[in-house]
Formats: structure tokens, sequence, C-alpha cells
């Protein structure tokens, strides 16, 4: 959960209504539009952490590897 947290604080700063300026990462974790895109909507929090619940099985924290620990 401490990483998870980190992650997120980093990411968004806890905001799940983040926007990247300069990319279309949204929502809490960032997730980049190759991900939701007319898929989820990642500005439902709950959503965007199960998500990254199933990133984080598949391939653990590398997808915010210059956030993560």
């Amino acid at each position: 959960m401490p990483t998870l947290m980190l992650v997120v604080h980093r990411e968004s700063g806890g905001d799940p209504a983040a926007e990247n300026p300069t990319s279309t990462a949204s929502g809490l974790l960032q997730f980049l539009a190759d991900w939701w895109a007319g898929r989820w909507n990642p500005f439902d929090a709950a959503v965007n952490l199960a998500h990254g619940f199933r990133a984080w099985l598949e391939v653990g924290w590398a997808p915010w590897a210059l956030t993560a620990p």
C-alpha cells in the first residue's frame, strides 16, 4: 500500500480528475489513452485503481518506474 500511495501522490497528487497537459495521461494513476480510450473512464477513481491493480499484477510497478521506490 505505501508504494501505491507514493505513485498516486507523484502521478496525480491524489486528484482523480488530473490530466497531464503534455500527454493523454489521466486520472489517479495517470494511465495513457492507449489503456482506456473508449473502454473505461480514467477519472473514475475506483475504476482507475482497479485497472492499476490489474496492471500491477501483470507487470509490477514497471509502468510507474519513475515514481516507484
